[in-house]
């Protein structure tokens, strides 16, 4: 019984960590935290089972994906850039096609990388590669996160004509539909254009 039960384990952490990401925007970031922080711990041991050899490794890609702001909000980028090397790797390893799985682990992974190595052209390749993805599959949110990922790095780079490049396309998206980062777009350019 005992794969039986790490299954239905796993199941329900992607299921918790599922409902606690759709409540993130809705409580004080300190309450939120609170409320979840408990999960790791399962989520670690459900991430270790799903991607041991012969388990389920479309559920672990997944659950990585779904869990990447715990891991983020318990300040453990360091041990998420392992999980999401795994959760990359696996999907490629696998052959698991999801798009919108793999774009979301890119974002998560290129965050989890800068804050733990600082830019470097591996940041850059996830975040590109995070962009390829939304502009293929995804929509305008998840190109502006990618956007907002590349002109991280490109100010942290030094790179600041393409930063001030970056900021623009953000812009152009942001003005495409009623999305409400206005602000944030007018902080990338002024930014940009101090530096």
């Amino acid at each position: 019984e005992e794969a039986e039960l790490a299954r239905r384990h796993a199941l329900h952490m992607l299921e918790l960590s599922t409902q606690a990401v759709s409540e993130k925007d809705q409580v004080a970031t300190d309450v939120w935290r609170r409320r979840y922080a408990y999960l790791i711990d399962d989520v670690r041991a459900a991430l270790n089972w799903a991607f041991g050899p012969g388990k389920d490794p479309a559920t672990g890609v997944s659950l990585a994906a779904a869990s990447a702001p715990l891991w983020f909000a318990l300040t453990r980028m360091a041990e998420f850039v392992r999980i999401a090397e795994n959760a990359l790797a696996a999907m490629r390893r696998d052959g698991i096609a999801n798009p919108l799985r793999e774009m979301s682990l890119c974002e998560a992974y290129g965050h989890a990388l800068w804050h733990v190595h600082g830019a470097g052209e591996g940041v850059q390749a996830i975040f590109r590669r995070a962009l390829e993805i939304a502009e293929a599959a995804g929509g305008d949110a998840d190109q502006m996160r990618a956007l907002w990922g590349l002109w991280l790095i490109a100010n942290t780079a030094g790179d600041y004509r393409q930063a001030r490049a970056l900021a623009e396309r953000f812009g152009a998206i942001s003005e495409r539909g009623s999305h409400a980062v206005g602000t944030l777009h007018h902080r990338m350019m002024a930014l940009s254009m101090h530096y």
